[in-house]
């Protein structure tokens, strides 16, 4: 008979009989030097005390650019959505989790807002034709980010982070068999040296900052609460 040892720290019931063990949530630590700087919750840890290498920058005044990139049509949108982020939040939803938001100057002590104008790209105006005419659909719209990404390499000064939108419309080419458009982009921003977030919306949900584009980021999310998916989205220093 094979027994099995618990686990440093296991809590819960024996693990030869339920075969498995579980473990406590460590904590995060949001300072380098500080251990009471902890918490489970990263959204807690971050309100609380902010991101991990704030004192790195401390008598500085650092400010976080972004840089975008979406269709034309939905630049404004992408825009407004990025705005929320300087404002306090109330939750709407799962308030056992998501603390009260209170706001981007308080949470991470620097300003942000759009970078220069050259670095508020549009997609081609014919994409959407032309993704829907291609044989391949998710790698011609892979194939226009990457270019996109290319074109605010040259002006790379200009920018801290790089944000994208992509509408609901484009939810069916995120995958082709294999092929993942997420894995292709943040590749392709990798071999740039540019750090990027993508931001998906899709019917009857939240917008949010997509982790694998064709699986559920996060948890499902109602209608509300969305500011709360996207605000951490520019972490200086996590």
């Amino acid at each position: 008979m094979t027994t099995t040892r618990p686990a440093p720290g296991a809590v819960g019931g024996p693990g030869p009989w339920t075969g498995h063990w579980q473990l406590p949530e460590p904590l995060l630590a949001f300072d380098p030097v500080d251990p009471r700087q902890r918490a489970v919750n990263p959204l807690a840890g971050l309100a609380e005390f902010g991101p991990y290498s704030r004192t790195t920058w401390a008598g500085l005044q650092p400010r976080a650019r972004v840089a975008l990139l979406a269709p034309d049509d939905d630049l404004p949108r992408l825009r407004s959505l990025l705005r929320e982020l300087w404002y306090p939040q109330q939750p709407r939803e799962r308030a056992d989790y998501l603390p009260p938001y209170p706001g981007w100057q308080q949470v991470f002590g620097c300003p942000t807002g759009p970078a220069d104008d050259r670095a508020q790209i549009t997609l081609p105006a014919g994409l959407d034709s032309s993704v829907r005419a291609t044989a391949s659909p998710a790698r011609t719209l892979a194939a226009a980010l990457a270019d996109g990404l290319q074109a605010l390499k040259l002006v790379q000064d200009s920018f801290d982070v790089i944000v994208f939108y992509l509408p609901p419309r484009f939810a069916p080419y995120f995958t082709d068999g294999p092929f993942d458009l997420h894995d292709a982009v943040k590749a392709a921003a990798a071999q740039f040296g540019l750090s990027t977030q993508i931001i998906t919306e899709h019917p009857g949900r939240a917008a949010r900052p997509a982790g694998s584009l064709h699986r559920p980021v996060l948890r499902p999310a109602p209608r509300t609460g969305r500011i709360h998916r996207i605000r951490y989205l520019l972490q200086p220093g996590i």
